[in-house]
């Protein structure tokens, strides 16, 4: 029973019956993995999938040390793979409980413990900058897109519905029951192919085929071959008289297809493949919505940068992205209290021992140990300086915009300044 009404058991004059089975009155209930609550809030639904996804982390975190245990891209496969689609499961189900601000805390702390066991954080450090170190998407735009492209995939499909509104009374029936072609190339380890997937090619069987089409080819040349290879299983099946949706998730593959100007053979194929089908069909060419729903959420990222701490927008660059995928346990450690601050230097350890920890830099005493006095001006690293920098006194972001971050992990790792507590 889904209701907004107080005391709604009270008004209940019988028990309810649907097709003659009494229906027990519960607050929630579970159905298809997804937990209904008699206001339709979907906290309840969001707090048992935040347990459940915690509970793996954590189990994980048993096996994760500062120096041993799973490397990064292992932890990040792991949070990608199999912790974050349980709490993106049917997300356009519960879509709008994500916008209410204790819900989503939820869900953004379960992301925050992932990548602090990805990172070797520390527990302090704020999650936000931590998603553009491990280049993960944040956690309220990445159910943004799942609801989005399921939406999307029943609404191609025509199985998207709309229950009507009951306003009056009277017996309960039985919930109704939710009753393309689809391209993809891609590369990996320098081999290139193409598939195809065709839900009904006439027969009333599924079609599904892969092609390998070289090492030297591109994924742009693998999407248009597949566009030409899908027309000609159509074409050759006798499909007439029908609407054809061909879904490709390349833009450029599209656009090159319906320009006036073709270069490429690939493409040239792929059209005379498309108009030969056109004739008999309608045909519609679209791209995957994947790609746009991406292109969403990184423009809302770059729209939230104005709230990044301080220190993070002042040394992070958008070539690092690429460095810290590469980075080994201990490096990605110290690059990420480098990166936002949260550290193992005084300045940060005195806001939470304040007694028994100083600010002063315990080298030379001369000022607090921040970042930026340990990074270019404490007199402790002035000849290590030197032969990292090539300089003996630089600001933080100097040597941010001057050096890679190999360089700059490196000088911090060889002062063995973040492992003393």
């Amino acid at each position: 029973m889904f209701t907004w009404r107080r005391n709604w058991r009270d008004q209940l004059s019988k028990p309810l019956q649907v097709d003659d089975t009494e229906i027990e009155i519960r607050n929630t209930t579970k159905f298809l993995g997804v937990t209904l609550d008699s206001k339709l809030s979907w906290n309840e639904h969001i707090d048992q999938k935040c347990k459940k996804a915690k509970g793996i982390l954590l189990q994980c975190r048993r096996a994760i040390g500062p120096s041993w245990g799973f490397n990064p891209q292992t932890m990040k496969w792991i949070y990608t793979a199999l912790v974050r689609p349980t709490l993106t499961y049917a997300a356009m189900t519960w879509i709008n409980g994500l916008y209410k601000q204790h819900n989503l805390a939820k869900l953004k702390s379960v992301q925050r413990l992932a990548n602090i066991l990805i990172t070797g954080a520390l527990p302090s450090t704020p999650g936000d900058p931590l998603n553009s170190i491990t280049n993960t998407i944040p956690i309220d735009l990445c159910i943004e897109e799942e609801a989005a492209l399921g939406f999307l995939r029943l609404k191609s499909n025509n199985q998207w519905r709309i229950e009507p509104m009951i306003n009056e009374k009277g017996n309960l029936t039985t919930h109704t029951k939710l009753c393309k072609k689809l391209l993809n190339g891609s590369k990996m380890d320098d081999k290139v192919g193409s598939g195809v997937y065709i839900p009904d090619n006439g027969s009333g069987t599924p079609v599904e085929l892969a092609f390998h089409i070289g090492e030297h080819s591109t994924v742009f040349q693998a999407e248009a071959y597949a566009v030409e290879q899908a027309a000609k299983l159509l074409i050759d099946g006798g499909t007439k008289n029908k609407t054809i949706i061909i879904n490709c998730d390349s833009q450029a593959a599209i656009k090159a297809v319906d320009s006036t100007i073709i270069k490429s053979k690939t493409t040239q194929r792929a059209r005379n493949e498309l108009h030969k089908l056109e004739k008999d069909n309608n045909v519609l060419l679209r791209t995957v919505w994947k790609n746009a729903l991406r292109q969403r959420s990184h423009r809302k990222m770059r729209e939230r940068w104005k709230d990044m701490p301080p220190h993070f927008r002042t040394v992070w660059r958008e070539s690092y992205t690429k460095s810290l995928s590469n980075l080994g346990k201990n490096k990605l450690r110290a690059a990420t209290q480098y990166l936002t601050g949260h550290c193992e230097l005084n300045y940060h350890l005195n806001k939470y021992k304040p007694k028994s920890i100083s600010k002063i830099c315990p080298h030379c005493s001369m000022e607090e140990e921040t970042m930026n006095h340990f990074i270019g001006q404490c007199p402790m690293w002035f000849n290590r300086r030197g032969r990292f920098f090539n300089c003996h006194y630089a600001s933080v972001s100097e040597i941010a915009d001057r050096f890679p971050l190999r360089k700059i992990v490196g000088y911090i790792c060889s002062t063995n300044r973040f492992n003393q507590h």
